[in-house]
């Protein structure tokens, strides 16, 4: 017995012929950029002007400035001593400046500055970030880190 098989791309039987192919390529282009013809004639009719004047007011409009962070204010005050003094704060308070100690409720703010050793610094400074930094640096130049639980950990 002799078998055939079919390994063509087209089904037995079913002849296409070139001239039939070509044409329906061609058809399929003319439509194609017959659409994008009316399409980007349409386009081109759009009136832009609510557009741009909408541009105009959002660009002239001023920017709230951006909220103080504990972290921006610490950078802005750190000077050298940055880097030790957001490791400090963010051991502390976990860098939040309106907490009180867990351990012992007297220690107040992002440093956690103890009103029993320091009853110089008012519950007003110890929680106002700016006021406690300023604080805190000025122990750190006298030679007191020791004050602080987590100056043996940074």
């Amino acid at each position: 017995m002799n078998k055939k098989f079919y390994t063509g791309w087209r089904q037995p039987g079913v002849r296409t012929s070139w001239v039939t192919v070509i044409a329906l390529v061609f058809i399929s282009i003319a439509l194609a950029v017959g659409f994008l013809y009316s399409l980007s004639k349409d386009v081109l009719e759009l009136n832009f002007e609510p557009l741009g004047a909408f541009v105009a007011e959002a660009s002239a409009m001023e920017l709230p400035e951006p909220e103080e962070t504990p972290e921006s204010i610490i950078r802005e005050l750190g000077g050298d001593r940055t880097d030790y003094l957001l490791a400090l704060a963010m051991c502390e308070s976990s860098m939040r400046p309106d907490v009180r100690g867990e351990v012992d409720s007297r220690d107040r703010g992002l440093f956690q500055i103890n009103s029993r050793w320091n009853p110089d610094v008012t519950d007003e400074c110890a929680f106002d970030v700016r006021c406690a930094t300023n604080w805190t640096i000025g122990e750190l130049e006298a030679g007191r880190a020791w004050k602080w639980v987590c100056n043996d950990k940074i």
